[in-house]
């Protein structure tokens, strides 16, 4: 949402200044402005930052003091006119609006920039952020229609306090004389001219156009969100680590997890082993309870776990496949206790061994079993709520299992490859789908209720093409009225990120489902949790994690340095 906005005038005399009296400052500063409660300063390098190029940043800072001592002498950079010998003489300079907020209009940016070094101080200052779009012109003030600009966006913080075009305009030793279609030089009587139109914008995510800087604070996830990110050893973990982070953040799964007995070698070396629900104890206590919070949580202990079992994720798979798996092996540990019944509670009914189609068909041999997850195809369109609804019409039998059985989680896979007989190749169909916020089934009686409804909950976004491993989560544990987060994978540095539900909508698909938005980042998997379930009681739960720590799961089990099945 747009909001203050300003303008910035700022003219330089002596910007090399004379033979007599040079200036060898290696960085200009205008007056502040104050906007949005910052203030906002031009940055100009004349000699470059350590480049041939005119350097020109915007800063941003919660001080108004006009001495700055990173105004330093520089003894690298050489002007041909001017004479080493001489004093320095500070440039003149002038704000021409007064200081406090302006109505100026802001511009959209769209070019992409260079940072310089932040402030040394960064650290010890308290935590501030704010987003903003901003254009700069630099000109000849004699002249303005010889001028040079760019505009850009970025989230300014105490960690990445300026931002703006490092390699602007050059050499800079050239900039006095007339280049071919100029009406006269960009530098002319020693005196150079920029203005900036700054608008701020309202972020309530708090990651607006944030970047990484080379040097400098990373994203800390915990700071920002509250919440860690998920990571694994494998290489393409992103299916992984986007199924297993959706799961992890389920009340009802961790519930589920926390209330299963599973045996200790130490105090029950006679057990059968149950390395499965070790694992998943060990990576929730992490997530959810370790003292401080990590940024990011390692989920080897499960793949381990399974491993045991003589199952590699190695193989070319999705999230639902790993789902299906990790399924597959909770039942098996699980089996004869009263956790079997809850898994079937909180999935609904398996229909291993054969898969059924959306048409209600089977085929043998599809997977390792057949998860319970409703299937659309999104070549359809419309929106969720009509295609289940289609399916129930048409007697689709997936379809009426899993809503019949009432699961606390709903799972729908959005069928996004169609094979092409002319080509003979299968691709990507990014088809927009409608993701409804609440879905509703008048079919049975649920706890005395008239109908069965659901509110979305999250969803497995994929990303590149049809072949392409880019799986991330976008999830609300929070449940309706809540933020949205954004799990990323490696190639973002397993950042989490609150993302808006404007956002939330692109990944529905495009309009006409084209080839141009065939690598697009659509949603593949959506998840609905039954309403009477989001925000359930978290004593019970805290209970359970109390009676877990009590056994020394950590400091027994997990031994530091140790292989996760050396327990057994």
């Amino acid at each position: 949402m747009p909001g203050e906005t300003a303008r910035i005038d700022w003219t330089i005399e002596g910007v090399h200044g004379t033979r007599q009296k040079p200036n060898r400052l290696a960085v200009l500063r205008s007056p502040p402005k104050f906007i949005g409660g910052f203030y906002w300063r031009l940055k100009l390098f004349p000699r470059g930052d350590q480049t041939s190029s005119l350097s020109v940043y915007l800063e941003c800072s919660t001080e108004s003091s006009d001495d700055d001592d990173t105004e330093q002498e520089n003894g690298d950079a050489e002007d041909p006119e001017m004479s080493r010998d001489a004093e320095d003489e500070k440039v003149t300079a002038a704000v021409d609006a007064p200081e406090g907020p302006s109505d100026s209009d802001g511009r959209d940016p769209d070019s992409s920039m260079q940072d310089s070094p932040s402030s040394p101080n960064a650290e010890d200052e308290a935590p501030w952020e704010v987003a903003a779009q901003f254009g700069v012109v630099v000109y000849n003030p004699a002249e303005p229609r010889v001028q040079y600009n760019f505009q850009e966006e970025n989230q300014f913080w105490n960690g990445n306090d300026d931002f703006g075009r490092k390699y602007f305009h050059g050499p800079w030793s050239e900039i006095h004389v007339r280049q071919r279609g100029q009406r006269q030089a960009l530098l002319r009587n020693d005196t150079l001219a920029l203005s900036a139109y700054i608008r701020i914008v309202k972020d309530p995510t708090g990651s607006l156009w944030w970047r990484q800087r080379d040097e400098g604070p990373s994203w800390n996830n915990i700071a920002k969100t509250g919440l860690s990110g998920f990571f694994t050893r494998m290489e393409g973990e992103g299916f992984f680590t986007a199924g297993m982070a959706a799961w992890l953040h389920l009340a009802p799964f961790q519930d589920l997890v926390y209330g299963f007995h599973a045996p200790i070698q130490d105090e029950e070396p006679f057990a059968r082993p149950k390395p499965l629900f070790l694992a998943l104890k060990r990576v929730l206590h992490h997530t959810l309870h370790e003292v401080p919070p990590s940024n990011t949580v390692e989920l080897t202990p499960i793949v381990e776990a399974v491993k045991w079992y003589g199952v590699d994720f190695k193989a070319k798979i999705d999230t639902l496949e790993a789902w299906e798996i990790i399924r597959w092996k909770m039942e098996q540990e699980a089996e004869g206790t009263e956790t079997q019944g809850k898994l079937t509670e909180l999935f609904g009914p398996a229909t291993s061994p054969s898969r059924l189609l959306p048409d209600g068909t089977a085929s043998v041999g599809a997977g390792v079993r057949d998860y319970p997850c409703v299937r659309v195809l999104a070549r359809s369109g419309g929106s969720i709520q009509e295609n289940l609804n289609k399916a129930l019409q048409d007697g689709n039998k997936l379809a009426g299992q899993v809503i019949q059985s009432a699961p606390k989680l709903l799972q729908v896979e959005l069928e996004r490859q169609l094979f092409e007989g002319t080509t003979r190749k299968w691709r990507k169909v990014n088809t927009r789908v409608e993701l409804d916020e609440k879905l509703e089934f008048p079919l049975r009686m649920v706890d005395g209720a008239s109908k069965l409804t659901y509110s979305l909950y999250g969803m497995i976004v994929h990303g590149g093409d049809l072949q392409s491993g880019l799986y991330y989560l976008v999830v609300r544990p929070g449940g309706p009225g809540t933020k949205w987060f954004r799990f990323y994978g490696e190639r973002s540095g397993y950042q989490v990120q609150c993302i808006t539900s404007k956002r939330l909508r692109a990944y529905e698909g495009s309009e006409e489902g084209d080839r141009d938005t065939e690598t697009a980042a659509v949603a593949y998997l959506v998840m609905y949790l039954r309403d009477d379930v989001f925000n359930n009681n978290s004593e019970e739960r805290d209970k359970l994690v109390s009676r877990w720590l009590s056994k020394s799961v950590i400091t027994r089990a997990f031994r530091s340095g140790s292989s996760y099945c050396n327990a057994y």
